[in-house]
């Protein structure tokens, strides 16, 4: 019985300038990216994109979208989705993140290979994907993991979903490593966060990107080194997005759904979840119909979106420090737009 399937493959100059024949089989690919917390918009779009019957004729996904791309894969209807909603509003950060003694600095500063154990990401896989192999699902899946050792792009499309998704969904350095097949795989997103070029390689005709977060995301400076480090990778991540994207073939269609109400959230950050199941909904269907279009150009601060941020000024309750805390940030945010608030 085959456990695993790892998929390595090279792009070669022709592919890569692959232009679509006038008689190919159309073939509509959804691309889930990583965000973590963040992924509760791509829960919003996919509802958003049954609503506006559109159906994926295969899903890729990475980190926390190769969570929700599989539910979807496993069980592409508004019921399947409705069910994904569900979990997300009641996921509480503790089940996957367990509270620690020390605080988050010493935490990260500690001897080990991670923070946090990685079975509670085990055991929400496991009870809420009722499949024994990714293989199986209705819609084909394809997920992301990476080679800690090598940095290589190490891609499963058949596995036991409690091995296989929490791989692609292990971020370094918060959860544990996992070993499959002799390599020591970590979270996909650490080596492609956006796997467009993966679609293209599979013959898509048209991909919709699920973005969690815009192409550009405008922030407060960082006030600590550890933010700093963050927001470099995020700036990376993105840059990485957009070469992607500009770079796709002639003859290949792509639509981006962006949730700019994610782009102050931290990856991290799991209470905002039901702000981001309603923002991607909303903002899926405004893209979908036409409404409005994904801007690939820096934003001033005139364009920038704040809507995070408001939102915690407006709704939050200061209950502890660390509320206080994302409070501060929140009006950091407003105030680069030249807004003032009084709360803190």
């Amino acid at each position: 019985m085959k456990l695993f399937s790892f998929i390595h493959t090279k792009r070669t100059p022709k592919q890569r300038e692959r232009s679509l024949d006038s008689h190919e089989t159309p073939k509509t690919i959804f691309v889930l990216g990583g965000g973590g917390g963040k992924g509760a918009c791509q829960v919003g779009m996919l509802i958003a994109l049954i609503e506006q019957g559109i159906r994926a004729d295969e899903v890729i996904g990475v980190s926390v979208g190769a969570l929700n791309g599989a539910v979807y894969a496993s069980q592409p209807t508004l019921d399947g989705l409705r069910s994904l909603e569900s979990l997300w509003s009641s996921l509480d950060k503790d089940t996957i993140m367990p509270k620690r003694k020390l605080g988050t600095t010493w935490r990260y500063a500690q001897r080990g290979e991670s923070v946090y154990p990685g079975e509670g990401l085990r055991n929400l896989i496991s009870s809420h994907l009722t499949l024994t192999d990714i293989q199986n699902t209705t819609i084909p899946l394809e997920v992301l993991a990476a080679d800690y050792t090598t940095g290589e792009e190490v891609w499963f499309s058949a596995g036991t979903p409690r091995d296989v998704l929490y791989a692609s969904a292990a971020i370094p350095g918060v959860f544990p490593p996992v070993r499959l097949n002799g390599r020591l795989l970590v979270d996909g997103g650490i080596v492609n966060d956006t796997p467009i070029d993966r679609a293209v390689l599979h013959g898509a005709t048209h991909i919709y990107m699920l973005l969690c977060g815009t192409p550009f995301a405008r922030l407060p400076d960082p006030q600590r080194p550890l933010e700093a480090l963050v927001r470099s990778v995020t700036h990376t991540k993105t840059a990485h997005f957009r070469h992607q994207v500009h770079h796709v073939p002639k003859g290949i269609s792509i639509t981006v759904l962006d949730c700019p109400e994610a782009a102050g959230v931290e990856a991290l950050d799991f209470s905002k979840k039901n702000l981001l199941l309603s923002a991607g909904h909303d903002r899926a269907i405004k893209i979908l119909t036409g409404e409005v279009t994904v801007s690939f150009d820096p934003p001033s601060s005139e364009t920038a979106s704040y809507s995070t941020a408001e939102y915690i000024l407006e709704d939050y309750v200061i209950k502890s420090k660390a509320d206080r805390s994302r409070l501060r940030y929140a009006s950091k945010v407003l105030s680069t737009k030249g807004i003032h608030h009084n709360k803190v």
